[in-house]
């Protein structure tokens, strides 16, 4: 699973913008833009102020989870060098820190550890995926006999062999189990079956709180869970299950980010949603981050912090090959959006495409050749992205986007409304390029 997805980020994370912004459908079919004051539908405020005092309140403890278990393995793994057992056990721990909180330098650590204790396929699959080195995660899986159906599904996911993961996972025996049910629900959500994706993870909550799963595991599923509740409409249980996770593993980045989600799409809040957001980030999310907050700045019309944030962003993310590895896709779209960067834009995802073909892949390809002008090569590949699994809001707006410039206006509109409808996924300045579109007639953004 890559690394988003063992982070358990908001769903919204795994297209491109995860501002989520929820729709009012007024009588006769006409869009109307959604209120920004800080209270969702009928004035309903789901991350309310002290809701947010509280989690702002919370800070990363001195010693975070899985800190006394690192400790402890670590130093038996020095009192004997010659056990693997511990250097596993270590790399485990790890693991799940990396996974509570994001630092990479766990990661790192990791690495050590599993070239040292000679780890199976299925452990140096997963810390491949986590910093999205394709190409060795498959060979990992592949490669080694220990690997059981569950990594397999993971790898070929995060590739784009679906049909692949699909047999992988029917191969699998437990389907009451954390791993069975955590991967079926992303087969349902995929499918456009979000509710029964919901119930999956329902039951996945269960089943690590029985088994008194490590706290990490149990604020993943918390978020994860969450993450569900929220893209399925019901944004109140999406709120206790984030404040849930938040309880388990205290300044949860993930959970931070769903709640922040929550006050920006069905709040339409946004302070609280920057204040989320800034936080989150401080706490170890994704750099991937930084793009919304930097659109959350604009429309509260501080277009030179928002200029500053993207800077941030594209600096932090080309400071490193692996880093520019880990955020190919968001860098590439927030480059497209300049003429002069288009060409560093298509680099990116040519190089993502090159490791992996996954509906993100297309998406990002058929953007930046829009972007460039080429309309009926973006429509193409736009396709592809719709193709093997239900696309999001922010996909769907994407490629009616597309498909309108590119002239195919029937395809356009389903898009657009498709985008438009339910649990949308849209920024503010999507929503609007979208209600233009349809409301003039027109089914395609012109270049600008």
């Amino acid at each position: 699973m890559d690394a988003r997805v063992w982070k358990g980020r908001p769903l919204a994370a795994r297209n491109g913008s995860r501002a989520l912004l929820f729709l009012a459908v007024a009588a006769g079919g006409a869009f109307t833009l959604p209120r920004l004051d800080g209270r969702g539908e009928e004035g309903q405020q789901y991350v309310t102020d002290a809701v947010l005092a509280e989690v702002l309140a919370i800070e990363v403890p001195a010693h975070p989870t899985m800190t006394y278990e690192i400790r402890y393995f670590e130093t038996r793994a020095a009192e004997r060098p010659e056990e693997a057992f511990a250097a596993l056990r270590v790399a485990q721990a790890r693991m799940l820190a990396f996974r509570a909180y994001g630092d990479p330098a766990h990661l790192d650590a990791v690495d050590t550890l599993i070239r040292k204790a000679s780890a199976g396929g299925g452990v140096r699959a997963a810390l491949h995926l986590a910093r999205h080195e394709f190409g060795l995660a498959r060979a990992a899986a592949h490669g080694s006999p220990d690997v059981d159906g569950y990594r397999l599904f993971d790898v070929h996911w995060a590739l784009g062999d679906d049909d692949q993961a699909r047999r992988a996972l029917r191969g699998t025996s437990d389907t009451l189990s954390t791993a069975y049910l955590s991967r079926r629900a992303r087969l349902l959500d995929a499918e456009g079956l979000v509710a029964a994706a919901r119930d999956d993870f329902r039951l996945v909550v269960r089943n690590v709180d029985a088994y008194a799963e490590p706290a990490p595991v149990r604020a993943w599923a918390r978020v994860e869970h969450g993450n569900f509740e929220l893209h399925s409409g019901d944004p109140a249980a999406a709120v206790r299950s984030y404040r849930s996770a938040l309880d388990v593993v205290a300044a949860n980045p993930a959970a931070i980010e769903g709640l922040a989600s929550v006050a920006y799409g069905a709040d339409r809040s946004l302070p609280s949603a920057r204040d989320l957001y800034r936080r989150a980030l401080r706490n170890g999310a994704h750099l991937d981050v930084m793009p919304v907050l930097a659109d959350i700045v604009e429309e509260m019309g501080d277009r030179a912090d928002a200029a500053a944030i993207r800077g941030e962003f594209i600096a932090r993310a080309r400071a490193s090959a692996a880093s520019e590895r880990l955020y190919r896709r968001p860098l590439a779209f927030v480059l497209a959006e300049s003429r002069e960067h288009l060409g560093e834009a298509l680099r990116l995802v040519r190089a993502d495409l090159a490791e992996r073909h996954d509906p993100g892949a297309w998406e990002a390809l058929a953007w930046v050749l829009y972007r460039m002008g080429d309309t009926s090569g973006a429509w193409q590949h736009a396709q592809r992205a719709i193709r093997s699994r239900a696309p999001s809001p922010p996909v769907a707006f994407r490629a009616g986007i597309i498909a309108g410039a590119a002239g195919d206006r029937r395809s356009a509109r389903k898009l657009l409304r498709q985008a438009l409808d339910g649990a949308a996924e849209l920024s503010p300045r999507q929503v609007r390029e979208a209600r233009a579109a349809l409301g003039d007639g027109l089914v395609g953004i012109m270049l600008q």
